[in-house]
């Protein structure tokens, strides 16, 4: 069997130089790209909460008076159809 030789032994030295660093910064990337994911979803879903929060509760509100209004139509008729003996 024949020895590595010098060339060889560079060889692998450069590969692993330029392996490492690609790996480690690979990851990095995939990391950060994920955080920066997570917080933008986090954000876009907190928004859409919120205004659909907002837009629900102009609508119970709306719902709120509207039968307010009718309650008080119904006991005005009520009350003039049967005045208290």
């Amino acid at each position: 069997m024949r020895s590595v030789g010098l060339q060889g032994k560079i060889i692998v030295l450069l590969i692993c130089l330029s392996i490492v660093p690609l790996t480690v910064a690979g990851h990095l990337l995939t990391a950060y790209s994920k955080d920066e994911l997570t917080e933008t979803t986090r954000e876009g879903l907190t928004n859409l909460v919120e205004e659909r929060a907002a837009y629900y509760g102009q609508t119970f509100y709306a719902f709120k008076e509207d039968a307010r209004g009718v309650s008080t139509y119904v006991s005005s008729v009520w009350n003039a159809s049967h005045p208290p003996q």
